[in-house]
């Protein structure tokens, strides 16, 4: 026998309870969670600070990035986010956006070029400070035709794209290396690729 899941009441706490609750106007508690544009006495921004925590208030980021212009968020557009390669980069990526404080939304094409595009228009519609795109293919750029006003790098590309930022292997000179290192380290005589 289950029992059923209690509904959640879900209220939407705005900075006018904060304001109310810490007797401030709402510009105040705007002053506060933007650090800014108006300074504000320590004490009345504890009071703030204080409401937030007691009414769980969690300003919205959606609406600062429509505001900014900006959402200190960066778009990561991967073929097939179950491949070892591209999750490990994901990870990286994430460790290394959280040391400037910023968030990645990752999302995978699938290897299907309409998603692809879906995606990256969705990203451009949420305000993204930059993107890192893998396309379904090594050999094209997948924002050619996008209006893309943000700064972005196309990863793992396999030969550079004339006018892009491209980070990626050469694949030939990796093998050069490789066979070198087994017959001058290992000794070597027939190599096999499999």
């Amino acid at each position: 026998m289950s029992e059923a899941t209690p509904a959640v009441s879900r209220t939407v706490v705005t900075r006018a309870d904060v304001a109310r609750y810490a007797g401030v106007s709402s510009a105040v508690v705007s002053y506060v969670v933007n650090d800014g544009p108006r300074p504000v006495a320590p004490a009345t921004a504890e009071r703030v600070r204080r409401a937030i925590e007691v009414l769980g208030y969690r300003p919205n980021s959606s609406a600062r990035a429509l505001r900014r212009g900006v959402s200190d968020t960066i778009g990561l557009v991967i073929p097939d986010s179950s491949n070892p390669f591209f999750a490990e980069l994901g990870l990286e990526i994430q460790r290394l956006a959280a040391m400037s404080d910023r968030a990645v939304l990752m999302a995978s094409t699938m290897g299907n070029r309409r998603q692809e595009q879906r995606i990256l228009e969705d990203l451009l519609g949420r305000q993204v400070e930059g993107m890192i795109v893998r396309g379904d293919s090594s050999h094209r750029d997948p924002l050619a035709n996008l209006r893309v006003d943000v700064p972005y790098v196309l990863v793992d590309t396999m030969v550079p794209i004339p006018g892009q930022r491209s980070v990626g292997s050469d694949l030939r000179q990796g093998a050069d290396m490789l066979v070198e290192h087994l017959i001058t380290v290992h000794g070597l005589t027939r190599v096999g690729l499999i």
